[in-house]
């Protein structure tokens, strides 16, 4: 990581992670412009704690209650004027560096920024079914910025005007299945909860069924299964994946009475 000196407001990346030994590694290699790195260490059991230390990021140990919860944990750590919020299976490329460097220096026209993001799935590079390109707020000023306290699917609140940028984050998701179906136990679980929790949010078999077709229909719409072998699973298991959820809140209601 780079020392900086001078009146540059500082750049802090932030990220939480667990049993990332196998990425985290190229995710801070590809921020080390930045002036302080945090990673907020939810329980790892493999060297991922390790690895980040010798990249010479700052490692916290924390307890993880949901994705919103526990980035605004890490987020606290950081002592930046401006945050970039980064994931272990995460890099940013040269031309974003470019950009994220000129508005920390002073070139911001905005409080916050929409970067894109392109995903690899089980190495293939998607080009369809939304996983091209979508946009994710992660540059924001520390001061004006907070993250929302949902379990899942998290969002980053800026307090004023947001902007975009055009360099993006490689997305390296899911190295293998196993991977993948595990991830998808967890959040279905996480959104399971969310939706148990909200009395105007319906369940039961129908309701599984239904939200569950209109994922398919969304899926296919969007053309996923043009890529390929790895575009066909993603579609069958984001049916997958929305079944899950509404059936396991049923579950969780009918448990609670």
């Amino acid at each position: 990581m780079t020392n900086r000196t001078g009146d540059r407001p500082r750049l802090s990346v932030v990220m939480i992670a667990r049993d990332e030994a196998d990425r985290i590694g190229d995710a801070l290699q590809s921020v080390q412009f930045a002036d302080e790195l945090i990673v907020a260490d939810t329980e790892s059991r493999d060297n991922t704690v390790e690895i980040a230390r010798s990249l010479g990021a700052k490692v916290y140990a924390v307890a993880f209650n949901g994705f919103g919860a526990t980035k605004q944990r890490a987020l606290d750590y950081a002592s930046g004027r401006w945050v970039l919020v980064l994931d272990a299976d995460e890099r940013v490329t040269p031309a974003l560096r470019e950009e994220i460097e000129r508005v920390v220096a002073g070139e911001a026209k905005a409080l916050g920024y929409y970067i894109p993001r392109q995903a690899w799935f089980l190495g293939r590079e998607m080009k369809h079914g939304g996983w091209a390109r979508d946009r994710v707020l992660r540059l924001f000023m520390r001061d004006r910025g907070r993250f929302s306290t949902d379990a899942v699917h998290e969002r980053v609140l800026v307090d004023g005007p947001v902007d975009s940028l055009n360099g993006y984050l490689e997305h390296h998701t899911d190295p293998n299945i196993t991977h993948y179906l595990l991830k998808i136990d967890r959040y279905s679980t996480l959104g399971a909860e969310k939706i148990a929790k909200n009395p105007r949010k319906r369940t039961g078999m129908s309701i599984t069924m239904l939200h569950s077709l209109g994922t398919l229909v969304r899926m296919l719409k969007r053309g996923m299964w043009r890529d390929g072998p790895e575009g066909v699973f993603l579609t069958v298991s984001s049916v997958y994946s929305t079944f899950l959820r509404y059936w396991k809140a049923d579950r969780l209601r009918r448990m609670q009475g």
